[in-house]
């Protein structure tokens, strides 16, 4: 299943860290990540 991680990234400094660690989480379940924060 393709999973679009989403919340806040403007003005939020440690987002890419956050999205990499919902990221990891997806892709442990078996799922596809879709992040936005390393996304073009």
């Amino acid at each position: 299943m393709k999973l679009y991680i989403a919340g806040k990234i403007t003005g939020d400094e440690n987002c890419r860290e956050k999205f990499a660690a919902a990221e990891r989480e997806v892709v442990e379940g078996g799922n596809l990540a879709l992040n936005p924060a390393v996304l073009p």
